[in-house]
């Protein structure tokens, strides 16, 4: 009997890890060849800078607005960039090899949210774990950013905030301390972890531990102090913050939750339990309703793609859709915080410490991106998506009927296939044409404007950045390429060049690229207006090719 038993655990063991690795190599497939792209380049720069200057690692330049800048004024501290450049030092830089290394944080992410969804759910412990893991914000959004490195550690940290698995209550708070301070020397996103230790000591009555509380302070201390001594300041001190007002507030909480409805298929699910839960008489009706939202997108984009509805149609369709959807996900947390108020309240935190160290997650990782972040998207609503999986499958999605959790991640798999088909070509569409302009004025000078991953691309097919406040290097007949729909630098030197059109790189998209994550960047960088995706025929470019006439002026 023993040994069955033992049997039978290693056989389910073997399952459970055949099952996270086939997760993480999904997820790690759609990245790894995936070109360069969005924030990538940036990083890229900063992380072989760094490799090459590690005592000082913020006294570099790199050009990510109109001309090359000190890397001390970009947002993100450089732990990610130390592991990032020390890697490609050993294994060089190409798509495949620095994907690999990103897919490290991918599978610690898989790991242990599965171990934290055991930690507080009984039954279905799988299905979160496939509604984090085949979500598109987790999936389209690795890239090369801190993303997802952010979220493995969040994971990781209040993985070990709430197992009874770590027997010493020491270690607890060493590991959490020490795992805060990564998170934080990440990105400054993290803060928020540093109060969570205190309250965690508090709620557990372990007072002989709040020193430990303070490893993530010292951490930040010490990076101040090594910030000063490489350029004479204090790099957390001085970070952009968005100015604040009521206005700003109201569009950043709105843009939150279109972001947050745009990336949760599995409200299919939560919504069938809240029937269950609320209107058990009128289940029928309902769940029928319910078959009818699940197919309202497909009837949407057969529609579209058939010239049936434009563009504005369907995006104000869409933004509907995804502000009831986030609005769902955000009322049943609240309905979970309503049910632990009196709890609170008889001063029973003890019981139920890990259902609140959840709700801290949740909220005071909204709370900071809310006020703090200088704009919205889909990667900022990542780090709450654990907490809200899991809370909203203990309390509510777990009793819904088990059809619809199977249709909310085969609609996850769909909107991830589709969205990940479509960003890949978005960033290939730049890897791609700076190789064909490359060769077409092949022995010509050629410069460049615009950033994300069209930045790496132009400059390793030999052409050179254009600075507009520095044009002394251009010369009449050069060359200027202009990609008009990223970011970029070039509106600035358009009062100083005279240029001539010669031509412009372009193409049509495929169908099943109409389900898009550009327009510029609206899955990176959304707002009310611009929503996290949407249905679009508009073309990834045109890159535009000029030749210089005359230098008008020169700064």
């Amino acid at each position: 009997m023993h040994f069955d038993s033992i049997h039978s655990n290693r056989k389910s063991t073997w399952r459970i890890s055949l099952l996270l690795f086939t997760l993480w190599f999904v997820a790690t497939a759609f990245n790894i060849t995936k070109p360069y792209h969005i924030d990538d380049t940036g990083h890229l720069e900063i992380a072989e800078w760094v490799a090459d200057h590690p005592a000082h690692p913020m006294s570099g330049y790199v050009n990510w607005r109109d001309r090359p800048a000190p890397i001390h004024l970009l947002n993100q501290p450089h732990l990610y960039f130390y592991l990032l450049g020390f890697y490609v030092k050993c294994f060089g830089v190409n798509e495949i090899t620095t994907h690999l290394f990103q897919s490290l944080f991918t599978l610690l992410a898989i790991v242990f949210f599965y171990k934290l969804v055991c930690v507080h759910c009984q039954q279905h412990v799988f299905f979160p774990v496939f509604f984090l893991a085949l979500s598109p914000a987790f999936v389209v959004g690795q890239n090369l950013m801190t993303d997802v490195p952010l979220l493995s550690l969040w994971i990781l940290f209040y993985y070990v905030l709430t197992t009874d698995r770590i027997r010493s209550e020491w270690a607890t708070y060493l590991l959490a301390g020490l795992i805060a301070s990564a998170a934080v020397l990440i990105k400054y996103t993290s803060l928020p972890l540093i109060p969570a230790i205190f309250l965690a000591i508090l709620f557990r009555k372990d007072f002989r531990y709040l020193y430990m509380g303070l490893i993530p302070v010292v951490a930040l201390a010490l990076w101040s102090l090594f910030n000063y001594f490489d350029y004479g300041g204090i790099h957390l001190l001085s970070r952009p913050i968005s100015g604040f007002s009521i206005e700003r507030l109201r569009l950043v909480c709105l843009s939150w939750v279109l972001c947050m409805g745009a990336i949760a298929p599995f409200t299919l699910a939560l919504a069938s339990g809240c029937i269950v839960k609320i209107r058990p008489r009128c289940s029928g009706v309902l769940h029928t309703f319910l078959w009818g939202v699940a197919l309202l997108p497909i009837l949407l984009f057969t529609l579209f793609v058939s010239n049936w509805l434009s563009e504005n149609q369907t995006d104000f369709v869409l933004r509907s859709l995804f502000f009831v959807n986030g609005l769902l996900v955000l009322s049943v947390i609240i309905y979970v915080v309503l049910r632990y108020l009196k709890a609170c309240c008889a001063l029973e935190m003890e019981k139920i410490y890990t259902e609140l160290i959840l709700l801290y997650w949740f909220f005071s990782g909204v709370a900071f991106v809310v006020l703090f972040a200088p704009f919205m998207a889909t990667r900022h609503v990542l780090l709450v998506l654990p907490p809200a999986i899991i809370l909203l499958h203990k309390y509510v999605m777990f009793q819904g009927r088990k059809t619809f959790h199977v249709l909310s991640l085969l609609c996850s798999i769909s909107l991830t296939l589709m969205l990940a088909v479509s960003d890949f070509s978005f960033a290939n569409f730049y890897k791609k044409n700076a190789e064909v302009i490359a060769e077409k004025l092949e022995g010509e000078t050629v410069w460049f404007s615009g950033h994300w991953g069209w930045q790496w691309y132009a400059r390793a097919n030999g052409m050179r950045q254009i600075d507009p406040h520095n044009l002394s290097a251009v010369q009449q007949g050069d060359y200027l390429v202009y990609p008009e729909k990223i970011s970029q630098q070039y509106r600035e030197a358009q009062g100083y060049l005279s240029a001539e059109l010669l031509f412009e790189v372009n193409e049509r998209k495929f169908w099943w690229e109409y389900v898009s994550t550009a327009g510029p960047s609206r899955f990176y960088n959304s707002s009310w207006r611009r929503i996290p995706w949407n249905f679009s025929r508009d073309s990834f470019g045109p890159i535009k090719i000029f030749r210089v006439k005359n230098i008008i002026s020169d700064e």
